[in-house]
């Protein structure tokens, strides 16, 4: 799971769940509209901050996603 924290309360706001394994990286869009996160389940989850939503899944890894960068706008992801 991924959790999103309130730093000047000190308390959790709201838990991410979907993947079937445990996350590994995580990156947040630079207009903060999205969060990607990758997982030891091989898939990539594309979440809208907006409303806590998980928009798609990107599939095709054979292992572990351990990294992940946003780009070119934020339109497209390198694993």
């Amino acid at each position: 799971s991924i959790k999103v924290w309130d730093l000047k309360y000190q308390k959790e706001e709201f838990t991410f769940r979907g993947h079937k394994g445990s996350v590994m990286t995580v990156v947040v869009t630079s207009d903060c509209r999205r969060l990607i996160s990758g997982s030891n389940d091989n898939t990539i989850k594309v979440w809208r901050l907006s409303n806590f939503t998980e928009e798609f899944t990107l599939t095709g890894h054979t292992g572990f996603i351990n990294r992940l960068l946003v780009f070119e706008g934020n339109k497209r992801i390198i694993s």
